[in-house]
This record gives C-alpha cells, sequence and structure tokens, in this order.
C-alpha cells in the first residue's frame, strides 16, 4: 500500500487521535483516505482497538471476580490502574512520532498496520 503524502507532524496528531474515544476513532481512521494508507496511522489505530478491547475485558474480568477472590481482586485492580497511565504513554508517544509497541499487542498491530 502506497504512503501518503503528508506532513510528519500532522501524521503524528492522527495517530494520537486513533486512541481518543475507545474503537470509534481508529475505526474512523481505518476507513477513510488519506489515513488508511498511512501506515503510521493504521499501527496506531490497531493498537488502539486491541488496546481498548484488552481494558474492557480486564474491567468486566475485574467486576465478577470482585467479591469472589480477595487476592486476585487486588492483582486486577492494580492492573485496572495501570491502564489508563499506559493509555497516556501511549498517546505521547504517538505525538512525538514513535511506534511504540505493547507486548503482543504491538506485534498484532504492526502486522496488521502493512
Amino acid at each position: 500500500m502506497p504512503e501518503v503524502e503528508t506532513s510528519p507532524k500532522a501524521a503524528n496528531v492522527d495517530g494520537m487521535r486513533c486512541y481518543i474515544a475507545g474503537i470509534l476513532f481508529p475505526i474512523i481512521f481505518l476507513t477513510l483516505q488519506p489515513y488508511k494508507s498511512n501506515s503510521f496511522v493504521r499501527f496506531h489505530a490497531f493498537q488502539s482497538i486491541v488496546f481498548t478491547i484488552a481494558w474492557i475485558a480486564l474491567t468486566i474480568t475485574t467486576e465478577s471476580v470482585r467479591f469472589q477472590m480477595r487476592g486476585v481482586n487486588a492483582v486486577l485492580s492494580c492492573l485496572w490502574f495501570l491502564f489508563p497511565v499506559m493509555w497516556i504513554v501511549l498517546m505521547f508517544k504517538a505525538y512525538r512520532g514513535e511506534r511504540f509497541k505493547l507486548p503482543v499487542v504491538g506485534d498484532l498491530a504492526a502486522r496488521w498496520a502493512r
């Protein structure tokens, strides 16, 4: 897929925007030109979608385990707290023009963004 001629700064801002609004913005960026032709924006869109789905799954798991197992609940709550911090890091890295890959999620996003 050929790269679209856009300024690097615009692609950075678009990559950062992929992390805003859950999976809505990434889907928009993956379907509209010139974004869908830019591998940097595609990478961040796919990583954002998988990251958001993981966050939702962790939230559901935390809620269902809350009263059943206290020790597991503490670990899940810690992880749930780290997701917003990681979300901010991902936006910052995209804005700086970096393809910061999360473990597993980043590899999937890189493969899908080709």
